[in-house]
């Protein structure tokens, strides 16, 4: 694997989550065309027909690697497979983490080709 993909791996060991810390983390949403098709394939059924439903195909690769980037990150905190990891939506239609994973917070942002990750333990987060 190159350095040009290496960067878009998240790592495989990380500092842990303390109860009053919160972590965010910066990604581009500009992966090359073999990372984007290793976050396709951690994505869920509903995320994958989401991504298709967009009109440019930018706005489909962005979606994409949010949404792909989130579960990898989710997925270490959790360690667990990322597309193994389960959403839910509140009244007002924000996601949250289903079942026992549900302790993990996190709020996910992006704008144009950057997005941020914000990841904390049961609270509301903003990013």
């Amino acid at each position: 694997m190159g350095e040009e993909e290496d960067r878009w791996r998240v790592p495989a060991a990380f500092a842990p989550l303390a109860a009053d810390e919160v972590h965010v983390w910066q990604a581009s949403l500009q992966p090359p065309p073999r990372e984007a098709a290793r976050l396709w394939a951690l994505l869920d059924g509903e995320e994958q027909q989401r991504a298709e439903r967009f009109r440019f195909q930018k706005d489909r690769r962005r979606f994409v690697a949010a949404h792909g980037i989130l579960r990898s990150i989710l997925g270490r905190y959790l360690r667990r497979p990322p597309q193994a990891l389960r959403f839910e939506t509140n009244a007002y239609g924000k996601p949250a983490l289903a079942g026992p994973d549900g302790w993990l917070s996190f709020n996910l942002s992006h704008a144009g080709e950057l997005a941020l990750v914000a990841v904390g333990r049961e609270g509301a987060l903003g990013v």
